[in-house]
């Protein structure tokens, strides 16, 4: 495999940055974020020692089988030719003739130096301004036609974190992972407390259930195209996940999120809800939502609505549909995409009125704001 040498820079952040696009362009499904995480778990190690390195950048870049093999097909290709060539970097007899700094360890300091780059501001730069945290940070107001695709791939990649999660409850298992002490005990005192037989248990898989709840009313018009994205992504990640779209009337769209790749459901979704773009009734779905599914809601159910909060209809429906999503689900959690807005203040009469039922209200106007929600559902745990 030959890799592009425009593709190396005198700095580890901008290598690190080009690293991620060679894995991503072959499948690996990465962002910004596991970048950032690169570069902090590469700063905890010895970067002398190239094992330290491989594994620091596996561990925060691959996150599967599947992708641990592209990894591996990748790494020495770029890192090895590049750290070799810097090996050989007429700067390292200089370092060698500096006076060694109290507490740090000997080694091929050189290494070390170019890692780190002697341009800490550019080094950052390199990552702070990558096409993806760029696009990352826009407000999806200003998202040109040209860049919706590569929006639409940043937030498909959001759900991953959520895909699977380890409780703090255990299972009993055959197999040797974590000693059940108090288990074995039980076990043994039938034998009059000799020790002969262990007992083991593991980690139980829990998911959780995700009701979500999007606004495509026709003030929504602009963010909606990629909320819709933002919960097609999340599909057949939980245990159970119920989506609807309201505008004036309330739709339920489980089943169309399952039919087929994005395009097709986004030319499915606007030919069968009718009053797509229409006004908000907000109150009016949730009471309908509440009659006709209310069963859905439980210990392990996260309510997620994502809307402006402009409400046309009844606002006392509104009140007695939020007061009731909190006292049966979980949590509460509402997404607005005008909170993005310097000077936004929740002072509609819809988020007024849905603000004291709320467990988090939070943006929805960019990739950023939308990763952060992820994240808030990930420290969830039942």
């Amino acid at each position: 495999m030959r890799i592009d040498p425009s593709l190396l820079h005198p700095e580890l952040s901008a290598n690190v940055v080009s690293f991620a696009r060679l894995l991503r362009a072959r499948g690996v499904a990465l962002g910004p974020q596991e970048q950032r995480d690169a570069l902090q778990a590469l700063a905890l190690v010895d970067l002398a020692d190239l094992d330290a390195f491989r594994h620091a950048l596996r561990t925060t870049l691959a996150k599967d089988p599947r992708e641990h093999g592209i990894f591996d097909t990748v790494f020495e290709p770029f890192w090895v030719r590049l750290l070799t060539r810097n090996l050989k970097d007429p700067v390292e007899t200089n370092v060698r003739e500096r006076a060694p700094e109290p507490g740090r360890p000997q080694g091929p300091r050189s290494i070390k130096e170019w890692l780190a780059g002697p341009r800490t501001a550019q080094a950052e730069a390199a990552v702070a301004y990558s096409p993806d945290a760029v696009l990352s940070r826009m407000d999806f107001r200003h998202v040109t036609a040209a860049q919706m695709d590569e929006i639409t791939r940043l937030i498909l990649l959001l759900a991953r974190p959520l895909a699977v999660r380890h409780s703090r409850r255990y299972r009993p298992t055959h197999r040797a992972t974590h000693l059940d002490f108090r288990r074995a005990i039980r076990l043994n005192l039938r034998r009059g407390g000799d020790l002969l037989e262990l007992a083991y248990h593991r980690p139980r898989e829990e998911r959780l259930d995700l009701v979500l709840l999007c606004d495509v009313s026709r003030s929504m018009d602009l963010y909606s195209r990629f909320l819709i994205p933002f919960i097609y992504a999340f599909q057949n990640l939980f245990r159970q996940i119920e989506t609807f779209v309201f505008s004036t009337g309330l739709h339920r769209i489980t089943d169309l999120l399952k039919r087929g790749d994005l395009p097709d459901v986004l030319d499915l979704l606007r030919t069968q809800v009718p009053d797509w773009g229409g006004g908000t009734r907000i109150g009016h779905a949730l009471q309908t939502f509440l009659a006709g599914y209310g069963r859905l809601l439980h210990r392990r159910t996260v309510v997620l609505i994502l809307s402006d909060g402009w409400d046309t209809g009844e606002l006392d429906r509104l009140e007695a549909g939020m007061r009731t999503l909190k006292q049966r689900a979980r949590r509460v959690l509402w997404l607005n995409p005008l909170m993005g807005h310097p000077d936004y203040e929740p002072a509609t009469g819809g988020m007024k009125v849905a603000l004291p039922y709320l467990d988090v209200l939070a943006p929805a106007h960019n990739v950023d704001s939308l990763r952060e929600a992820v994240r808030h559902l990930v420290r969830l745990r039942p």
